[in-house]
């Protein structure tokens, strides 16, 4: 992981999960990437279990089809408990479960399109992500600034995802579409408000 964040996610995550009213969504994707990484690393048994733990009874999940966000929260927080002992510990664990939903995401025909987009240039994908978490999420408000030629800022504003999880998706990002490792800086003013400023 690129940094030690504000609080650690093993508390981190069930506050934010408290300021949940229920109404939040978020897609299929992320759910799916979860489920895949835990029966890569503990098997089938273990993902189902932790599933179930979270009241996840469907183990297919639809790219296209919105779900609550509440439970997608919960199942994280199982899968990076029964991974934490193999991945060096909770934070990195919930940085690898964010990682993991990149790949298939750019292999989807809105991924492939944004690749395509962005080219050769990080600032051009990154000016494209707050548009695509419109899609992922049903709340939450994201920005990105850029700096310099190597350097920008995203901006999350009321994101319940948390800057571990996130880190992972930018991290696999870069190194994915571009082949760069980035150095990320974390200001954070609240559970759900914090800014990466990232440097490649």
């Amino acid at each position: 992981m690129k940094f030690t964040p504000t609080v650690p996610e093993v508390d981190a995550l069930p506050e934010r999960l408290k300021l949940l009213s229920g109404a939040e969504t978020i897609r299929g994707t992320p759910f799916q990437a979860v489920y895949n990484t835990l029966v890569r690393h503990r098997g089938e048994i273990v993902a189902t279990e932790a599933a179930r733990e979270a009241e996840i009874h469907e183990l297919r999940f639809n790219p296209l089809k919105n779900y609550p966000l509440r439970n997608f929260l919960r199942f994280e927080y199982s899968a990076a408990r029964r991974l934490a002992p193999g991945l060096n510990g909770f934070d990195e664990a919930i940085f690898q479960l964010g990682a993991a939903a990149v790949e298939p995401f750019f292999n989807s025909v809105a991924g492939r399109t944004m690749k395509i987009l962005s080219g050769h240039e990080p600032h051009r994908l990154f000016s494209a992500v707050p548009s695509g978490y419109q899609l992922l999420l049903n709340g939450g408000k994201h920005a990105y600034e850029k700096n310099d030629l190597t350097c920008g800022t995203f901006s999350f504003f009321g994101d319940t995802l948390g800057p571990v999880h996130n880190s992972g998706i930018f991290d696999a990002a870069l190194r994915q579409i571009y082949g760069v490792r980035a150095e990320f800086a974390l200001e954070q003013s609240a559970l759900t408000d914090f800014k990466f400023r990232m440097t490649w």
